[in-house]
């Protein structure tokens, strides 16, 4: 958890994710990470009610150094697939740190929760060479940070801690979903997003 609830009077979110190679190595040589459905949504404190602010299949990005020092990035490797999502690789140092092209305006006194989350999934690279999928570890999680306003830098420092970051799972062939909240199991329970997940496994 880092700002949390509490954007400081920062006007502005966006949610992002993150693909990191394992730290034990990955020796799939043939395999892409598929992204789709990457949403963010607020909770209002003051009615209770929920309001999708950012969905895309889509993100924009880039290949970050995986310790994030001084902000090093290169183009990543992104390659569009038929259904409208991206797919992408990471390692060799650097992840892919993923994020809506826009960010989205907020009430600074009017946020009572955050909920981000991805969907991802791996899938064959080339076809025609041997799917090692099952030899493949990359993880991913996700997250949000708010910002001073819609356009501009981060304000008067090089960076914020952010609203929150969700733990890492690994990626697997099949769709999972990625998340981050700032609320408790209970608060969840007693007021759920409307997103279905149903079909997706956790």
């Amino acid at each position: 958890m880092g700002m949390g609830k509490s954007p400081n009077g920062w006007r502005a979110i966006t949610g992002w994710g993150q693909v990191y190679e394992a730290a034990e190595g990955n020796s799939a040589t043939n395999t892409r990470v598929n992204l789709r459905n990457e949403q963010l949504w607020l909770l209002s404190a003051s009615t209770g009610a929920w309001s999708l602010l950012q969905r895309t299949s889509t993100p924009g990005g880039a290949a970050y150094a995986e310790d994030f020092v001084g902000q090093v990035n290169k183009p990543a490797d992104v390659r569009s697939e038929p259904d409208g999502s991206i797919s992408v690789t990471a390692g060799g140092g650097y992840n892919f740190h993923f994020y809506p092209s826009t960010r989205a305006s907020i009430d600074p006194n009017d946020v009572g929760g955050i909920l981000t989350f991805v969907e991802a999934r791996l899938v064959v690279a080339d076809p025609t060479k041997p799917d090692d999928r099952d030899a493949a570890r990359f993880l991913i999680s996700s997250g949000a940070d708010y910002y001073p306003a819609e356009t501009g830098g981060w304000g008067s420092g090089a960076a914020n801690p952010g609203v929150a970051v969700g733990k890492m799972k690994y990626v697997k062939p099949y769709w999972r979903f990625y998340a981050m909240t700032t609320l408790t199991a209970a608060q969840l329970q007693a007021n759920p997003p409307p997103v279905d997940l149903a079909t997706i496994a956790p």
